[in-house]
């Protein structure tokens, strides 16, 4: 794999269902979803398998002619970084499409393997993901974008001893740049000090040719890692960095959003999501506006707004937005049972620094003082960093 092609899979990486009963409104003028706008700007080329229809194709159908497999993946590809640039699970599912004639095989092209479980990692489907990913590496076992998206994905899930070895395998086939940052987010977890922070530092500085998008997943990273370790001033710098190398990336604004709304700047987080759509930013926004004038209409609205999304997800049985949902009862609705409902849900999904948070925060605010020590000490093994950083006195 050269090195663009492992770019592409780090921006395709970072950043990514029940079955409810059928809502029917009251009225044809209730209100069901706003939904976010979105820029299809990025998104350039057409279906690879387009949806048969009874012009283009009367009687075979879509899995009967196969289309070259490098089209579908090129197509997918599109549609996965825009649904990441977006902050679109939606962009997930006509990615999902592209790949329909090898969506259920467990034998395809590694590409496309590695290309499903990505689709699998942002719609949360985490041990399909996974096996994807194992099945890319039987047949590639020095893949570096594998590895990658194996270590990423265990690091999600919590389990660490399985991601600390793809970083080690990792280290073997990437760049630089790439085996280090990855490196470092698993270590920034688990250590109080500031060596990850300090090498990952370095090797930016040696690295400065990297590809833009493996240099912004390490800005933030470093960003991330230094926010624990308290260094709120050199981790909005390194945010700032992202955003000028990746612009409007959801992740990086949502990280930097909440350092600032820690940090009771409140009034910086309206200026710096004003224009945005994704429901996380939504979400973040609709708290800096609680901070800065908790009467005006204009906070009643967007509370009301996000509320009626996540309330509307939730009848969908959609658990792609569990950590937001848990958020919004909280710090919003003031709904302490329920946080504590969605929240304990979406961890027993995944466990990555922000599912810890919400956890505790609804813990503690519903009075489930077994759950907040359970917590607690899976966090001092596996997280002491972040729980440093939640027990400081900059936690919200």
């Amino acid at each position: 794999m050269n090195l663009s092609t492992l770019a592409s899979t780090v921006a395709l990486i970072l950043p990514m269902l029940a079955v409810a009963e059928p809502f029917r409104p009251a009225s044809p003028d209730t209100v069901l979803v706003r939904l976010p706008r979105i820029s299809y700007a990025s998104i350039t080329a057409p279906l690879a398998t387009p949806v048969p229809t009874p012009a283009n194709s009367p009687r075979a159908p879509l899995e009967a002619i196969p289309p070259d497999p490098r089209d579908a993946v090129a197509a997918a590809r599109r549609l996965v970084l825009a649904a990441r640039h977006e902050a679109d699970p939606r962009l997930l599912s006509r990615a999902r499409l592209q790949l329909h004639p090898w969506w259920r095989a467990d034998r395809a092209p590694t590409d496309v393997l590695l290309l499903r479980a990505e689709i699998r990692q942002g719609l949360h489907e985490f041990p399909a993901a996974l096996a994807d990913v194992d099945r890319a590496l039987q047949a590639d076992p020095r893949h570096p974008g594998a590895w990658l998206l194996k270590a990423t994905l265990h690091q999600v899930v919590g389990d660490y001893a399985a991601a600390g070895h793809a970083c080690l395998q990792l280290a073997r086939f990437a760049d630089p740049l790439t085996a280090v940052t990855a490196t470092a987010a698993l270590r920034g977890l688990t250590e109080t000090n500031s060596s990850a922070a300090d090498l990952l530092a370095r090797t930016l500085e040696q690295q400065s040719d990297a590809a833009a998008s493996v240099r912004a997943w390490a800005n933030t990273t470093l960003g991330e890692i230094r926010a624990r370790l308290g260094q709120a001033g050199e981790a909005e710098a390194n945010f700032r960095k992202a955003l000028e190398l990746e612009p409007n990336q959801p992740y990086t604004l949502a990280a930097l959003a909440d350092l600032l709304l820690v940090s009771h700047r409140a009034a910086e987080v309206l200026v710096l999501l004003r224009d945005a759509s994704p429901e996380s930013l939504r979400l973040r926004l609709a708290e800096a506006r609680l901070h800065t004038a908790p009467d005006a209409a204009e906070t009643r609205l967007a509370r009301e707004e996000i509320g009626e999304s996540f309330a509307l997800s939730i009848q969908r049985g959609d658990e792609l937005h569990l950590r937001e949902q848990s958020r919004f009862a909280l710090r919003l609705d003031g709904n302490a049972g329920k946080a504590l409902q969605l929240a304990r849900r979406n961890w027993e999904i995944q466990k990555e620094p922000a599912d810890l948070e919400v956890l505790l925060e609804a813990a503690r605010a519903a009075g489930d003082t077994n759950l907040a020590r359970e917590t607690l000490a899976w966090a001092q093994r596996f997280q002491p960093a972040v729980l440093a950083q939640l027990a400081g006195p900059s936690s919200p």
